[in-house]
């Protein structure tokens, strides 16, 4: 009966700890954000942007790219890293691909408008390149999607 107690003592213990991750956003290592794109078919010329890569496809990115917002961009620190996404399917199985995963780099930032916007503190946010953006969700979504990420 002691042993029992002692199981069951752990077993709530341990699903407690479960609910505790869930609530501050964590997944398995993953965070939560939004996602947003830009641009319907910009040329890698243009998306440069604050981290100073002038073309973002011969610098070795490709169009898997993204601006970050302030609490990802660190004022700059975050220029060059890369982050693996995918649409949160739970969150949002209207738009979301399941299980499509893309791996983006932040080439740029995403500046808030200080009006609620997604880009603003504390908002972890991505607005990613069209084709990366459609790569994690349907087309005819051209609005935000919940994502999880983790660098």
């Amino acid at each position: 009966m002691g042993s029992f107690v002692t199981l069951s003592v752990l077993v709530c213990q341990f699903l407690f700890f479960v609910c505790l991750l869930s609530l501050k956003g964590i997944h398995g290592g993953w965070l939560n954000a939004h996602a947003t794109f830009y641009g319907a078919n910009q040329s890698p010329a243009t998306l440069g942007g604050a981290c100073g890569y002038d073309n973002t496809f011969h610098a070795g990115f490709g169009v898997n790219t993204a601006a970050v917002s302030g609490a990802l961009f660190r004022g700059g620190e975050a220029c060059g890293a890369c982050y693996q996404l995918m649409c949160n399917y739970r969150a949002d199985p209207k738009w979301c691909l399941r299980r499509a995963v893309i791996s983006v780099t932040a080439t740029n930032f995403c500046p808030p408008n200080n009006n609620g916007g997604w880009c603003d503190p504390p908002r972890q946010h991505f607005d990613m390149s069209m084709p990366a953006f459609f790569r994690i969700a349907r087309q005819g979504n051209e609005g935000i999607v919940p994502v999880l990420y983790r660098r």
